[in-house]
């Protein structure tokens, strides 16, 4: 009996090359939360910062700030998006889950790229034409 419980650990065991792309996709999507996170809380303090009549200045740093982590979050998102389909060709990860990841990957692309275009356009505005 405890010689199965060995067996079953040595096959769950990585090789080399399947634990350092493991670790890399890891590494990536929680970048990719942090920075989905972080452009969900700037788009949040741009809004509360409209009601409570925060300074011109703040919100156009924020505004900024905006822009600039969803340009990272896009890279990232095209970073995960590839390395999501190396691992499902050459790991031969299920599709199911490969289907999961490309969906929230999507999902953080598009929402990047919408906040992207109402960071712009605000500060577009906010300069005059």
């Amino acid at each position: 009996m405890i010689q199965n419980n060995k067996n079953d650990f040595k096959s769950k065991i990585l090789t080399k090359d399947e634990s350092l792309s493991y670790l890399l996709f890891k590494i990536t999507i929680r970048v990719e939360l942090y920075l989905f996170l972080l452009t969900g809380v700037l788009i949040l303090f741009y809004i509360f910062g409209n009601f409570q009549g925060v300074l011109d200045r703040n919100q156009r740093i924020t505004l900024n700030l905006l822009f600039i982590s969803s340009t990272a979050l896009i890279i990232f998102s095209l970073i995960c998006i590839a390395l999501n389909t190396i691992s499902w060709i050459a790991v031969k990860r299920k599709a199911a889950k490969v289907a999961m990841y490309y969906f929230l990957f999507l999902i953080a692309l598009t929402v990047s790229i919408i906040s992207i275009l109402f960071s712009r356009s605000v500060l577009f505005l906010a300069n005059g034409f």
